[in-house]
């Protein structure tokens, strides 16, 4: 990973799309989603937007052509309240949902347009459930080794490949080892209803200076560019932490 080379190699540089655009100074950085607890047609939307505030906002949520809710400005997002028939999103049927969101932010109007779902993952009396039932993990772990290439794949295609291998023999869930996969692996997983598990890229003592403070920036840019896909469903941070077994004297 980032630190060293225990187990494919180091991992640096950049990988994919690599472009330079003007934008405007206020806009919608990113969006995550989730429900409210224990109800997954109540579909809550955090916007992450730069430092200023917003003067107005509107946001739509389709089923194909069909609107599916009326939106609420709730202070930092929207919160959506559907119908009980409205279709949940899991490994069975992966229903997806366009979301539409228009907000103006310093005068200008900023446009999110992207795919969401419904649906509620959470860990109830001692098990993992997915919109409130129970659901088995049956993972599989990822420590980013790609041996003909060198690097994980950055289109969907490959990712497709790569979750048809998975489902193949059964299995729904797939723990990233101390790091975190691109977009185009959660855009394949939120159709295929592939359960996933980024980790922060570290692993060892975080009270290294400035370890700390860099995975939580980290952790912050994960959530704002990846936390709308209904495939993320866990966030570690990160593997094996060390500790510090020394005794300490009480206080």
């Amino acid at each position: 990973h980032m630190l060293d080379e225990a187990t494919q190699t180091n991992w640096n540089g950049i990988l994919g799309r690599i472009e330079l655009r003007t934008e405007e100074l206020f806009g919608i950085q990113g969006v995550s989603a989730g429900p409210v607890p224990g109800d997954p047609h109540r579909l809550r939307i955090h916007l992450y937007t730069a430092d200023a505030p917003v003067a107005r906002a509107g946001a739509y949520l389709y089923l194909e052509s069909r609107a599916l809710a009326e939106a609420r400005w709730a202070g930092s997002g929207f919160e959506f309240v559907t119908e009980p028939a409205a279709p949940l999103w899991d490994e069975f049927h992966p229903t997806l949902l366009r979301l539409v969101m228009e907000a103006e932010i310093g005068g200008v109007i900023a446009r999110w347009d992207g795919l969401v779902a419904l649906r509620d993952f959470r860990a109830q009396d001692g098990h993992f459930t997915i919109n409130g039932r129970r659901v088995f993990l049956r993972g599989k772990h990822d420590g980013c080794v790609f041996p003909l290439t060198a690097h994980p794949p950055m289109d969907e295609a490959g990712w497709e490949k790569y979750f048809a291998v998975v489902q193949a023999y059964g299995i729904n869930h797939v723990r990233f080892h101390s790091w975190c996969p691109p977009e185009a692996a959660f855009a394949v997983a939120d159709r295929l209803g592939i359960y996933l598990q980024p980790e922060l890229p570290f692993w060892g003592d975080p009270t290294k200076p400035g370890v700390e403070a860099f995975l939580n920036e980290e952790g912050r840019r994960i959530l704002i560019e990846y936390g709308h896909h209904p495939s993320f469903v866990m966030l570690s941070i990160g593997n094996e932490y060390w500790g510090d077994s020394t005794p300490r004297p009480r206080m």
